[in-house]
């Protein structure tokens, strides 16, 4: 009884995580693509003004 109970627990925890994370990558992909556009755009301006 104890077993079945342990495993009901941890499937659902696996369960839950594996909402969070697609959540997670949901909401946070778009920040992460705009700080690295932002990191290249800096990044290409600073060179740029750099050479000239």
């Amino acid at each position: 009884m104890s077993n079945t109970g342990k495993m009901g627990r941890s499937s659902a925890i696996i369960g839950s995580a594996g909402v969070v994370n697609k959540d997670f990558l949901f909401h946070f992909l778009p920040i992460i693509g705009g700080i690295l556009a932002a990191f290249i755009m800096g990044f290409y301006i600073y060179n740029t003004r750099g050479a000239s």
